[in-house]
């Protein structure tokens, strides 16, 4: 008879050990899973995982922006217009230099991100 109480007191202690080390599991992963859906890790975990994509968007976006906000000049009677080719070439230094800035500007913020206590 003693031996069976003390058999379901050992068997009660273990059951309690497993509970509470699942309860902590349990704890340690909704915190984790929190910080996971929060929209700017979402976002920063897509763009790391599609940079071809984001890069192509940015450049896209900056030259979008840059045609809204900085109308063509008009031009006097004498200047030939500008070809097709003249017209690219002129957008490439455009488009790289909003992109490189933006790239320059994540990486600096990600570095400082990771020396912070």
């Amino acid at each position: 008879m003693a031996q069976s109480s003390q058999k379901k007191l050992e068997y009660k202690r273990e059951l309690i050990l497993r509970l509470d080390a699942s309860r902590d599991r349990i704890a340690k992963q909704s915190i984790g899973l929190n910080r996971r859906m929060r929209p700017g890790h979402l976002v920063s975990s897509y763009l790391s995982g599609h940079p071809l994509f984001a890069f192509g968007t940015t450049s896209i976006g900056v030259a979008g922006l840059t045609y809204l906000l900085f109308p063509r000049r008009k031009r006097t009677e004498g200047q030939p217009p500008q070809s097709m080719r003249q017209s690219l070439l002129g957008w490439i230094p455009t488009f790289l230099k909003g992109s490189i800035r933006g790239w320059i500007f994540r990486q600096a913020r990600d570095y400082l991100l990771t020396k912070r206590p």
